[in-house]
């Protein structure tokens, strides 16, 4: 899904000839990744990322408590 972003945005901001000040560059930026979203499609199991989020955290915390 990142590489498909990232050639979405490459694509759009490729056209640009002369970039003029940093907030054009964010507008153009900005404009791509719009672009790019889409063309995505919804994870299989997305809901239940909250619960595995929360696992991984209380991992990430046992760890950090034993070193």
């Amino acid at each position: 899904m990142v590489e498909s972003l990232f050639a979405v945005a490459r694509q759009t901001t490729g056209r640009v000839k002369r970039w003029r000040n940093a907030d054009q560059v964010w507008r153009w930026a900005g404009s791509g990744l719009l672009e790019a979203e889409k063309t995505f499609r919804r994870v299989k199991g997305y809901a239940a990322m909250s619960v595995s989020l929360k696992a991984l955290g209380r991992g990430v915390d046992a760890a950090r408590t034993a070193a």
